[in-house]
């Protein structure tokens, strides 16, 4: 459906992938695999199976005892002692409030792929070596992990680079302001359900310069909602319900 708008091919930007769940998938895809977590290991039965159809990774092949096979722990995963530590060490951190489900956002490694494509301020040249580099990174996981360990989302990695070059940084346009945003409060009884809400009421109860209507319906939300049978974007008509 998206192929046939009239300005889809004019479009420099045809899909606005979020950073945020592509770096919250890829980081559940590595620790679930480097951990060895049943049900989020992308190092698999199956996959040790498709490994040995295929012929290559001979070192990951399961482990055949007579009639019996088993599967041994790779290299690339931690040993049981390893992994407790490291349990040991992640239950020890102290989180900032609202971020404790997500430990890639409390993590600061200077050079990181993640870390220079969340920077406030982008240059070219930094995202012209990110492309590069990832591309570099991800090839040397394939000499490293099975095949099964290439998801969808390991693989749109290589286009965050691109999309950031097209539509500016990042924190403009992911949804972290979004899913961050706890509700708290009872709105039936007129309190404020975020914080954001309590924000603007003071504003407003203060006559502060900076409140306006316009900030009020921002973080609200519209009053009321019209249905129409079409609307119309830049002179191009488009036929359907249209919520204003």
């Amino acid at each position: 459906m998206f192929f046939e708008l009239p300005y889809w091919s004019k479009l420099k930007l045809r899909h606005n992938l979020d950073v945020m769940h592509v770096e919250k998938n890829v980081l559940d895809t590595l620790v679930g695999t480097i951990l060895d977590i049943e049900g989020k290991t992308k190092d698999t039965i199956k996959a040790r199976l498709d490994l040995e159809r295929m012929g290559i990774r001979r070192g990951l092949w399961m482990n055949r005892d007579s009639d019996k096979a088993r599967r041994d722990l790779a290299f690339f995963s931690m040993k049981p002692n390893d992994k407790k530590e490291f349990l040991k060490f992640v239950s020890s951190v102290k989180f900032p409030d609202g971020y404790a489900s997500n430990i890639a956002r409390c993590v600061n490694v200077d050079g990181g792929f993640f870390s220079q494509l969340m920077a406030k301020t982008l240059q070219k040249t930094d995202m012209f070596q990110l492309r590069y580099d990832i591309v570099q990174v991800l090839c040397k996981f394939e000499m490293i992990c099975p095949p099964a360990f290439f998801t969808s989302m390991m693989h749109v990695m290589v286009h965050l680079p691109e999309e950031a070059l097209v539509a500016g940084p990042i924190n403009y346009h992911w949804m972290y302001p979004i899913e961050s945003a706890r509700p708290f409060g009872d709105p039936g009884r007129g309190e404020s359900f975020s914080r954001n809400d309590m924000e603007v009421n003071k504003l407003k109860s203060s006559n502060s310069p900076t409140y306006s209507d316009e900030l009020y319906k921002l973080v609200f939300g519209p009053i009321r909602a019209e249905l129409f049978s079409g609307c119309d974007v830049n002179n191009v008509k488009f036929l359907g319900d249209c919520t204003r």
